[in-house]
């Protein structure tokens, strides 16, 4: 829900950055800009506020958090009301060492390297993105094997992997 002066607004059900954002009621698609685009076109940022809408920043630090800009005064927070995020969505929570993802078992090895890539991806700096690209071919390797069985996967389950 959208909250006079709040600027930043999380998303706690999505493991990869945000794509799309737009306002619920209006649905009024929101810009994705940059802090570094924003600096330029206009300094004080930061601090503007609008009954109007424009555009969103992507946190550096959380792939689920955004901010807004202008920041949202009223009436916005209650013409808007909720704001609708979409990126990709949290899989279902494997809590029991019993428990199977919702991915076809032929690609549960290729799930490690997958992860470990992503993980190593945060990093940014030279040695790290050198190991994720070597996880990344492992990751690719095993998704690979597992191809020959995607054909014979129940595909209702909605979990698509794709090399």
């Amino acid at each position: 829900a959208l909250v006079n002066g709040t600027a930043t607004y999380t998303f706690p059900n999505l493991i990869g950055p945000i794509l799309r954002v737009e306002t619920s009621s209006a649905k009024i698609k929101l810009t994705m800009s940059t802090e570094e685009r924003l600096d330029v076109l206009n300094p004080s940022w930061l601090t503007e506020s609008s009954v109007t809408l424009k555009r969103f920043v992507r946190s550096k630090e959380n792939f689920n958090s955004i901010r807004l800009n202008p920041i949202p005064t009223n009436p916005a927070a209650s013409t808007y009301a909720n704001l609708v995020a979409y990126g990709v969505g949290l899989p279902a929570t494997l809590s029991g060492n019993t428990d199977v993802p919702a991915i076809p078992a032929s690609f549960h090895q290729a799930l490690p390297y997958g992860a470990a890539y992503r993980a190593l991806l945060r990093n940014q700096d030279a040695e790290s993105l050198t190991m994720a690209n070597l996880y990344k071919t492992r990751f690719m390797e095993f998704v690979q094997m597992a191809g020959g069985e995607v054909s014979k996967v129940d595909n209702t389950l909605g979990t698509t992997i794709s090399a």
